[in-house]
């Protein structure tokens, strides 16, 4: 696949171990080995590593995969890394946990790998935990950001696999029972690189990190099972078969989350109990530098008979009545694909919502992970209304941006300005501004407008977004991609729990937090004069979320920026806060976020809104 990515060094650490001297029989493992294997030849034949940055840690490797060997080629690994090189890391082996040593874990509980090495009572231990991990997936992102990550074990401390070692088997081993006082003296030492209530994903591996990619073979509270190849009988985790079959046949311009949408179903279908993760930045090109814009659909996670389920519910704007066509997963455009079917919502709830199937090109070819694109929204759903105006002479452009606007689902054309959300005007080249001119701060501080460019106008009177020039190809297509996100945003904005008996309402607690000139963290106070919380730009932030219910419940975080964009500042929807517990979100050390205001924003100034989504079930909110 070529792509930017060519230009870049790429190195891949690769640690796969099936046998373990110091673990029973029945704890030895099959598949491991021929996972990095497999993987080494998909990254070399596919995506353009060479050998030399290819290096496996094995049963049968010089360097066995023991603590030492592991941590040594971490070392040796961020040595060689240079700035923005590609880097792979993929551990296949057991994962277990020990008792927490830095006094940084909720549980109690550090999550591990177990090197060759590794053993349980009386055996020492010598598991790496996460916080090693993570330390040193600091000191790697601190040179790259384009890291992935790939997890083919598992923590739970449930074993399930048989005494005899017969069926596919798992990849857990029992926590280590020992106190902390009874481990090896922590290498972390007292102070830990993580806070008590560092956010993590739903793999509870590590942080949520935009910045990475990871994907592992399971959820914090699940096992990861092996897979035996129909033909050949060779033994495979579950994740890394599916997944390397999906990255073997990959094309250009695929991203993680286009390959991840077909091969975590099929581990699932493997083994019902195991649901893999990917977090960060899915929308990143295969081990590429790209990172591209996530297409607007929502994923069918479920059929029976003729209703699916999509991921999707009102916090996503979805309503009764509304139209949407079905594209094979992986779908990144609706003209780039191949239709399979149409259906029509039914019922929507706060994160998920159900749809008839009406049509279907084949019988059954609406699936789980098959993607869904709106076509047409309710005529008494809420849309964003715009007002289109020019002189006569740009009579044309105008009618190119309303049929634009009319096949919008969220948007609509109204005859008055003063009905309007937004008012959009092309405004010729000029001098100044006269009164009965539109958009006269065009003209502030004396400049000229010395072409002719489109203008959006916000209630406030204030330009919605940066001008374009008429001229440009691309300005009326900007245009609309910007009313759409802006209509998103709205409809987020406005979004407002209809029950009043919600057994959460009042019971999630949050509170801005602001770092102040003392490098301490505090309670972010709003402004005498303008009653609200003032940042100035590249301020540092932080959020602390508590939950004072009585259930768990699953928290995501948006940020609806200055701009009109909405983002994931955390997407924690499928590993739930407990009752009682908080998680802090960016106070720990290389998670700190800033405030700033985008360069091409025509005001010096602007309202930054962060929703926080709490729901008793599980709910994903990733664009």
């Amino acid at each position: 696949m070529a792509g930017p990515s060519e230009s870049r060094n790429k190195w891949a650490l690769l640690v796969g171990i099936n046998a373990y001297p110091k673990l029973p029989v029945f704890r030895q493992l099959h598949g491991c080995v021929n996972d990095v294997v497999a993987m080494a030849g998909v990254l070399e034949s596919n995506f353009g590593f060479p050998a030399s940055g290819i290096t496996l840690l094995t049963d049968d490797t010089e360097k066995l995969p023991t603590r030492d060997g592991i941590l040594s080629a971490m070392d040796e690994l961020v040595e060689r890394v240079q700035t923005d090189d590609i880097v792979v890391f993929h551990y296949a082996g057991h994962g277990s946990r020990i008792k927490d040593r830095e006094g940084d874990e909720p549980d109690g509980w550090d999550e591990t790998i177990v090197p060759r090495d590794g053993g349980r009572p009386p055996e020492p231990n010598r598991d790496i935990t996460d916080d090693e991990i993570y330390a040193w997936i600091q000191r790697l992102t601190k040179k790259t950001p384009y890291v992935t990550l790939i997890f083919d074990c598992c923590h739970s401390g449930n074993i399930t696999r048989s005494l005899d070692g017969g069926g596919e088997g798992t990849r857990a081993l029992e926590p280590d029972p020992r106190g902390a006082d009874e481990l090896p003296p922590s290498p972390m030492g007292i102070v830990s690189t993580r806070s008590a209530a560092a956010p993590e994903g739903a793999s509870g591996w590590l942080p949520i990190g935009q910045r990475y990619v990871l994907i592992s073979g399971c959820r914090h509270d699940e096992l990861s099972s092996e897979y035996t190849e129909p033909e050949g009988g060779v033994r495979h985790g579950a994740l890394t078969y599916f997944l390397s079959r999906e990255l073997t046949s990959a094309r250009s311009g695929t991203s993680y989350r286009d390959v991840f949408e077909r091969a975590a179903p099929a581990v699932t279908a493997n083994s019902a109990q195991q649901h893999p993760q990917i977090e960060g930045a899915r929308d990143r090109l295969l081990f590429d530098t790209v990172d591209i814009e996530p297409s607007s659909f929502v994923p069918v996670v479920s059929r029976k008979d003729n209703v699916v389920q999509l991921a999707a519910g009102s916090i996503h704007g979805m309503s009764v009545g509304a139209d949407l066509l079905v594209y094979p997963s992986g779908t990144s455009r609706p003209e780039d694909g191949v239709e399979v079917g149409r259906i029509s919502i039914t019922a929507v709830r706060a994160v998920t919502c159900d749809a008839e199937i009406v049509a279907e090109a084949q019988p059954e070819s609406v699936v789980a992970g098959c993607r869904a694109f709106e076509v047409e929204r309710p005529a008494d759903s809420r849309r964003l209304r715009l007002y289109l105006s020019a002189p006569q002479e740009y009579a044309s452009e105008i009618d190119i941006l309303a049929q634009r606007v009319d096949a919008e689902p969220l948007l609509e054309r109204v005859d008055s300005a003063a009905d309007a959300d937004f008012r959009t005007y092309i405004v010729p080249p000029r001098a100044v501004a006269t009164a009965d001119d539109p958009v006269p701060q065009l003209n502030d501080d004396g400049a000229a407008v010395g072409e002719p460019v489109w203008a959006a106008v916000a209630p406030n009177g204030r330009l919605a977004m940066p001008t374009h020039a008429v001229a440009r190809s691309q300005s009326i297509g900007t245009l609309v991609d910007n009313f759409n996100k802006l209509a998103r945003y709205r409809r987020v904005l406005d979004l407002r729990n209809p029950d009043r008996n919600s057994a959460l309402a009042g019971k999630i607690g949050v509170t801005l937090l602001r770092r102040d000139s003392a490098d301490a963290w505090v309670i972010a106070e709003a402004d005498d004069v303008s009653g609200e919380v003032v940042f100035e730009d590249e301020d540092l932030f932080a959020l602390k979320i508590e939950n004072n219910s009585e259930k768990p419940v699953y928290i995501n975080v948006l940020d609806l920026g200055v701009t009109g964009s909405i983002g994931p500042i955390y997407e924690g929807g499928a590993k739930p806060i407990e009752p009682g517990n908080f998680l802090e979100i960016g106070v720990r050390d290389g998670d700190e976020r800033d405030v700033y205001m985008p360069e091409t924003y025509p005001e010096d100034e602007g309202t930054e809104t962060f929703l926080v989504v709490a729901s008793s079930s599980e709910a994903d909110l990733a664009p």
